[in-house]
């Protein structure tokens, strides 16, 4: 077998700064090494599973000769308070509506992603969207959802032209919630709001991604429920995004790791009950990033979920798709890997990068 070794490119740990660097395999793991002029050397930890590492890297990476989305950053603000939130700046100014609707317009890519701090808290984001809408564009608004607990204000976003939401889901467990700092009124429970928000966005069948930030120690065991939660809504629901925590943003200076992606992988497919190798024969065409899409069939009774593989012939299959990202940080990002169509506009900078690549240099605005 041959050790992995191959040149890429990298980010300088202190001044974000584009260096040359090597992937390498050490022990079985996978490592970047890289060397900025000013700041010296720096090695990062890519995956601790370095067969993992080889699969996953012969995947073809889908080929995009041009950003297809956009993600616009709306506000840096929250009505909420996570530990976790890769936000960091929320003292920032807003773009301006004329600003939002400049970058849409000059955006030459169909689908437009309206994301914060928390989108929702704009008095004006129905006219953001409605703007946008007129440009012949495709709006996604990623949110925590609390807002989207009242039905009727659900419904003026969607008459205004939105088309689908990216809802941020972490827990079924209100315990988890309650031990967050939160800016929300304690009338109604955090999942509650966020139930509710739900069910209103299957009365509008609005198309939803259930995504959940897979957090070590807090939420990790709840995998197998996220997902069946999401294929019993599969009528409005069509993927479930399971992305791994990283220590970027507001909780960058907290001593914690989150999973890799092999970790995230193995995560899901111990709790499914699926075996890595047949789960490995599911993923769709293509990879973006350190992510990848799984097509996962199989039979719902009640709370109990048998993948396809098991499944008696002539039992209704049910279907739904899970997305798992590994979530690079400035420690072992491979700017090389980052084959992805979908970009941020970074109002500090006041241009477009990759998405992952722009969220890291979010942390350090010049």
């Amino acid at each position: 077998m041959d050790t992995i070794s191959k040149k890429t490119q990298s980010l300088c740990n202190i001044c974000f700064e584009e260096i040359p660097a090597i992937v390498v395999e050490e022990n079985g793991q996978i490592y970047i090494k890289k060397r900025c002029l000013e700041h010296g050397e720096f090695n990062g930890l890519i995956e601790k599973d370095s067969d993992f590492y080889r699969w996953f890297i012969k995947i073809k990476p889908k080929n995009h000769s041009h950003f297809t989305s956009l993600l616009i950053p709306l506000t840096y603000r929250c009505n909420m308070d996570c530990e976790y939130c890769f936000s960091r700046f929320p003292e920032r100014k807003d773009l301006t509506i004329e600003e939002i609707i400049n970058v849409a317009e000059d955006f030459k890519g169909e689908d437009i992603e309206l994301s914060g701090g928390e989108p929702t808290i704009r008095d004006d984001l129905k006219s953001i969207i409605s703007h946008i809408k007129r440009l012949g564009k495709h709006i996604m608004l990623m949110t925590n959802g609390l807002k989207l607990s009242n039905l009727t204000y659900l419904q003026a976003l969607k008459g205004a032209g939105l088309d689908n939401v990216m809802f941020s889901l972490d827990s079924l467990k209100t315990a988890f919630y309650d031990s967050m700092k939160k800016r929300v009124s304690d009338k109604e429970s955090i999942l509650d709001l966020k139930k509710n928000a739900l069910a209103n966005l299957g009365v509008e069948r609005i198309p939803t991604i259930l995504s959940s930030t897979i957090y070590p120690g807090q939420n990790d065991e709840e995998i197998k429920d996220l997902f069946i939660f999401a294929l019993k809504n599969n009528r409005f629901i069509n993927q479930l995004r399971l992305r791994s925590y990283a220590r970027v943003g507001s909780d960058r200076s907290k001593d914690k790791n989150g999973y890799l992606l092999s970790e995230l992988f193995t995560l899901f497919s111990e709790q499914m009950d699926i075996d890595k190798e047949i789960l490995k024969t599911r993923f769709l065409t293509g990879r973006m990033g350190r992510s990848l899409i799984f097509n996962i069939r199989g039979h719902l009774s009640g709370e109990k979920f048998t993948s396809y593989h098991e499944s008696d012939a002539h039992k209704n299959v049910q279907e739904l798709n899970v997305k798992i990202v590994g979530w690079p940080t400035i420690e072992n990002i491979d700017l090389q890997e980052l084959k992805t169509p979908a970009a941020i506009y970074l109002p500090g900078r006041k241009k477009l990068f990759k998405i992952f690549h722009g969220m890291i240099l979010d942390e350090n605005p010049r």
